[in-house]
């Protein structure tokens, strides 16, 4: 069958078909896709095809967002674990430093 009279079997079949059909609405929006899939030599994907598709994106998608919010919570935690040791230190040497200054005033 050539790709010409694949193209007139399904525009046939969604005129037939009507606007007023479950179908024929959508099959007369969808002709030129497949027009263009056909003519293109291209596999025209159909709606369970897209939807799984779609399903997969939003479920790499969300995969990913959470290795980064992971990612993200360990950075800050470091950055966190970092402060926290900056502070102990400068209390240590404030403190060091208020010990000898109140050394030195009892001598």
């Amino acid at each position: 069958m050539t790709k010409e009279k694949e193209i007139e079997i399904i525009t046939n079949a969604a005129l037939e078909l009507g606007k007023d059909s479950y179908l024929g609405k959508w099959l007369v929006n969808e002709i030129p896709f497949l027009r263009h899939s056909i003519e293109q030599d291209f596999y025209p994907i159909g709606i369970g095809e897209s939807e799984r598709i779609a399903h997969k994106t939003i479920s790499d998608a969300e995969k990913h967002a959470c290795d980064l919010l992971k990612d993200a919570e360990k950075r800050a935690n470091k950055i966190l674990e970092s402060a926290e040791n900056e502070i102990r230190r400068k209390k240590k040497i404030a403190y060091d430093r208020m010990r000898d200054i109140l050394s030195d005033i009892q001598l």
